[in-house]
């Protein structure tokens, strides 16, 4: 299923060490879950790291329970971005199931820097295929 590039949507956060819920309307509380009918298509996401060496996951959170859906390395000043070099939007890097939450969480395993990462992530809402 490929999705125009204008139809994505897309929206900005910064990662912490702490788990968080994330979209449109922000983080925490205000993130919105994944209408029950759909799934959230992530086609591509862009982590940018200010400071140190980090290790990002992103999940999937369903009732409480966490499922990886991608993790990434960067080290100081690194970009991260799925796909590899390339925007295909015949290939989402991954999906959220109906009534899910994105959630995302760092790591700053050398005990330096903040942990804090920004992430661009564009997606598209769609019935499951």
């Amino acid at each position: 299923m490929a999705v125009p590039r204008q139809d994505m949507r897309t929206f900005s956060i910064q990662a912490i060490t702490t788990l968080q819920n994330v979209g449109e309307l922000g983080v925490g509380a205000a993130a919105e879950g994944v209408p029950d009918t759909m799934r959230r298509y992530v086609w591509y996401y862009k982590a940018e790291d200010p400071d140190s060496t980090v290790i990002g996951t992103i999940f999937q959170r369903l009732a409480g329970v966490l499922t990886i859906r991608d993790q990434f390395v960067l080290t100081q000043f690194g970009k991260r971005q799925h796909p590899d070099g390339t925007l295909d939007p015949s290939k989402p890097a991954f999906f959220v199931t109906m009534s899910g939450f994105l959630a995302v969480q760092t790591s700053s395993p050398l005990s330096v820097g903040s942990g804090v990462v920004l992430m661009t992530f564009g997606y598209y809402d769609a019935p499951p295929e």
